[in-house]
């Protein structure tokens, strides 16, 4: 009975041992906390370490400081550094007020926000694209590298060729020759220079160029400097905040507990011997009488439940579905302007003072679902958001 045992306990570690083969891939993966904080004390590979200390090297002799909050100032001819944040409710007329006093501001935001183009009143928009790399340089012949830079996206593990998402300024009109500092993928614009009283907005779309871990690709120390020469400023101010950033999400248990070697080992025996108990030890004598816990559904979590059932099962189709409903409704009883309206594009924009380029994409992709179009994740992705936008905008102009 024994030999029994023990030959069936050897078997089922051996089929363990052999799914686990299967299905599982066993590689080092580098020690690091892949999480943009848009910090510059951040020494992982998204955070911004070495791009302060680049600027503090070149600027060498010259005060800096790193400001957790803005602060009014009326001194002049700084240099202001912030990472416009996916949660950053910064007011644009705030930063306005600050360049127009004589300073520079650097700004570097992965989208152009619509108060930044109510307030410089430019033909600047987004140009949307998911690839593994772009290229760009400067347009000024003086400062042009020999080579153009290929930036190129990499994953977690350091791997080039990564596809990601980014955004470039799409120059809609050409105003003058320097406005356009470093173009990109040869029509579109990376950085952009823009005269506001007595100081300048210098507007860096892709933030991510200037990650820790970019500078493993040579090109970019050159590129630094290059784009540094355009200042001479008397002090600089990081700026973490101008207003509030909403704070990055907790370390994950299970990431702390997989840092650490005994740790780990401890997990894996726990799991191996919560399995064992599964097999040889949880049989009951009498069934669980199951607790059944009342019934709630409310409006808000059943539409967040079908959401996130249709997303899960990539149902994209019928979550753009439910977006344009909610779009539609926001927009009627907001406006009182119905779906049917003969020309809804030109008269909603007329009324909630949202770009028609804006609004006719939004329109344009709920016209794709009629004629059967598959929306991939990256897209409906970009429309949340792009949605999510309008809905922003229309609230701050109803506070206002």
């Amino acid at each position: 009975m024994k030999n029994k045992t023990g030959i069936i306990l050897a078997c089922l570690a051996a089929l363990v041992t052999l799914i686990g083969f299967l299905f599982f891939e066993i590689r080092k993966v580098p020690d690091v906390i892949w999480l943009d904080k848009n910090d510059f004390e951040d020494e992982e590979p998204q955070g911004y370490y070495v791009f302060k200390e680049s600027i503090i090297r070149y600027f060498e002799g010259v005060d800096y400081e790193i400001s957790k909050e803005f602060r009014d100032t009326t001194t002049t001819n700084g240099l202001y550094i912030h990472i416009l944040g996916n949660y950053d409710d910064t007011s644009m007329d705030t930063l306005m007020d600050l360049i127009g006093k004589g300073n520079d501001v650097l700004l570097l935001a992965k989208t152009l926000p619509y108060q930044l183009k109510d307030t410089l009143s430019m033909g600047y928009s987004t140009s949307y694209d998911y690839q593994e790399q772009f290229n760009f340089n400067f347009k000024n012949d003086s400062l042009k590298l020999d080579s153009t830079i290929i930036y190129r996206f990499v994953d977690r593990e350091f791997q080039y060729d990564q596809t990601e998402a980014y955004q470039l300024l799409d120059p809609t009109y050409n105003y003058n020759d320097n406005t356009i500092l470093v173009e990109a993928n040869d029509s579109l614009v990376l950085l952009a220079r823009f005269q506001i009283g007595e100081g300048t907005l210098y507007y860096h779309m892709i933030p991510s160029v200037f990650h820790n871990h970019s500078y493993r690709q040579p090109q970019m120390f050159d590129y630094m400097e290059r784009m540094l020469s355009h200042f001479d400023p008397a002090y600089i101010v990081f700026l973490r905040t101008l207003n509030g950033i909403k704070p990055p999400p907790a370390e994950h248990p299970l990431q702390f507990i997989m840092s650490s070697k005994p740790l780990k080992t401890a997990y894996f025996l726990f799991v191996l011997g919560l399995l064992s108990y599964a097999i040889f030890g949880g049989k009951r004598r009498q069934k669980a009488i199951p607790i059944t816990d009342k019934n709630e559904n409310t409006s808000l979590e059943y539409i967040d439940t079908v959401s996130q059932l249709f997303y899960q099962q990539n149902k994209h189709e019928k979550l753009v579905a439910h977006m344009r409903n909610i779009f539609y409704h926001k927009m009627e009883q907001k406006y009182f302007l119905k779906k049917d309206h003969p020309t809804y594009v030109e008269t909603l924009a007329k009324k909630s003072k949202i770009p028609q380029s804006d609004l006719q994409y939004i329109i344009d992709r709920f016209r794709n679902l009629e004629e059967k179009y598959t929306f991939r994740e990256d897209q409906l992705v970009t429309l949340n958001r792009r949605l999510e936008q309008i809905y922003q905008f229309i609230n701050q102009k109803s506070n206002s």
